[in-house]
């Protein structure tokens, strides 16, 4: 149901996409000023050429009233109410018609799909942002900004609150384009991705990343490909922290992860495994019988892992103890039938499991990892003694433990020209195929690591490139998206004007002030 055309307004749907909205200007005063102060004030505080355009979704149309007489009485807020919405089904459809850049909205309103916050804010036009408005003590505030909400406003909704929004949408809006147009931003796949994805041109797997020399930056790669795949490509991914030498992979994300979440690790829930393979657990079946579950049930599973914000990355923490590696649910077969029953859980509801594993190969679960993965990336640095290591470890395994050479990949990390060995001695010196090089990137990359904060989200030089480089190896569409972050917002590059044209516009610029600096 609306109460106004919410598909008016063609020029303003035209120009409100790629504008930064204007800064909210101040009140207008009701202190009883004679009528000619007034609209000398008005005057002075004129109605901005372009208003941010708001649809109201509230259950009591009472509240869009009062909402849409403020703005209307005041254009000099810079806002235009678009319509009214008292139906959830509706919603989405309404905003996107009304070429909606806010939508304030009543968590309780009849119908409404939480999934339409994000729908909106991902918007390929434009990011639609959503001001909840939440009764007094409202467990649903909470809720509501986990789902994206920018801000959050008091219900019932009032003058006052109309005054108070005013704020809160410029804000919003302009936080938006500015994320928008940020390197960190995750666009929606384009067509010709799209069509990747729908013809399967990647395969669901176990990718384990592992070397045999320490130090050569394992886990950092294992990190940002995880990132790479669960929140850039936007898969779901689990990145499982098997290193028995001491888990560091939630070390990159300890700005999101809370201490509670630290006791949920890999040895805790290998324990539960250890439990339910010797006493043999059991649940109630649907018709009220007794079954057997598996070693390493689906829910028991997820209670373990931490989801990385509200992208489709989840970890499961590694071991927070060295001698933890040394417990019995680690031991000999013990960590074999662990490891197995933890991919065959995961491949159930995952697309991609990345397991970062320590180098030593002679530990039960790193072996069983190697063993049961589909593709192993093997980081080796470019001195003599990683490759030497690399070399032996990988001539062990293949002829005694008489794993596949076929699913060993090379990753080559800190590779710099000046090193004094090329890439293709390193290629033929372990006979393995590379499949990305990662420059060394020097101390920007370490106060990354050291911020807490994956690579990924918060760099785009040549290491991350290097780690798409990968990820696309695994994922094809991951690299389309990746070129195409932050596309918005970006100046056109100039044309080529030729050496009359540049001199032309420096004479404009030096003597009229018109145009951009030559």
């Amino acid at each position: 149901m609306s109460h106004r055309n919410v598909a008016n307004d063609e020029q303003s749907r035209a120009n409100v996409s790629t504008r930064p909205a204007p800064p909210p200007p101040p009140v207008a005063s009701r202190n009883g000023k004679r009528a000619d102060e007034s609209q000398s004030e008005s005057s002075a505080h004129s109605a901005p050429q372009h208003s941010l355009r708001v649809l109201i979704a509230t259950q009591e149309f009472n509240e869009f009233r009062i909402l849409d007489r403020i703005y209307t009485e005041h254009p000099e807020l810079g806002i235009k109410t678009i319509g009214w919405c008292d139906n959830g089904i509706n919603l989405y459809q309404a905003a996107i018609d009304g070429d909606a850049d806010v939508v304030i909205v009543d968590p309780e309103t009849r119908s409404f799909q939480h999934e339409d916050v994000q729908r909106l804010w991902i918007y390929p036009k434009k990011p639609i942002v959503t001001i909840a408005a939440v009764p007094p003590q409202s467990g649903l505030a909470n809720t509501l900004k986990q789902l994206g909400a920018v801000d959050l406003v008091t219900r019932p909704l009032t003058e006052r609150s109309a005054h108070e929004l005013v704020a809160k949408c410029h804000v919003g809006v302009q936080e938006a384009l500015r994320y928008r147009a940020s390197v960190g931003y995750i666009p929606q796949m384009d067509s010709k991705t799209a069509q990747v994805i729908a013809s399967r041109g990647w395969q669901q797997g176990v990718i384990v990343v592992w070397g045999p020399k320490g130090g050569v930056g394992k886990t950092l790669v294992a990190c940002n490909l995880a990132v790479a795949l669960g929140v850039i490509g936007n898969r779901r991914t689990v990145l499982v922290d098997a290193n028995m030498a001491g888990g560091n992979d939630h070390h990159h994300f300890y700005q999101s992860i809370p201490q509670t979440q630290l006791g949920k690790n890999i040895s805790a829930l290998a324990d539960r495994a250890l439990l339910h393979a010797r006493y043999g657990p059991i649940q109630p079946s649907a018709t009220g019988m007794l079954g057997q579950r598996p070693i390493l049930p689906s829910d028991e599973v997820d209670a373990h892992l931490f989801r990385y914000g509200e992208s489709q990355l989840k970890l499961l923490i590694g071991i927070p103890r060295q001698h933890m590696g040394g417990y019995e649910c680690f031991s000999e077969e013990n960590g074999r039938a662990f490891f197995r029953e933890l991919v065959a859980s995961l491949r159930q509801f995952e697309d991609f499991i990345i397991v970062d594993i320590g180098q030593d190969a002679n530990v039960p679960l790193h072996l069983a990892a190697l063993e049961f993965a589909d593709y192993v990336y093997v980081v080796v640095t470019p001195d003599r003694s990683s490759i030497l290591a690399t070399r032996e470890a990988l001539d062990t395994l293949f002829k005694h433990v008489k794993l596949a050479r076929s699913k060993f990949r090379l990753v080559i990390n800190r590779y710099h020209d000046s090193s004094g060995i090329s890439r293709a001695e390193i290629v033929k010196a372990l006979d393995m195929p590379e499949i990305a090089t990662i420059p060394d990137g020097g101390p920007a990359v370490s106060n990354i690591v050291n911020s807490g904060k994956p690579l990924m989200m918060d760099h785009r030089g040549q290491v991350a490139d290097g780690i798409i480089s990968i990820a696309s190896t695994i994922y094809p569409p991951t690299r389309d998206i990746w070129m195409n972050r932050g596309k918005l917002g970006k100046k056109p590059q100039a044309k080529n004007r030729g050496a009359l044209g540049n001199i032309k516009a420096g004479l404009r610029w030096l003597v009229l002030g018109e145009g951009n600096k030559p």
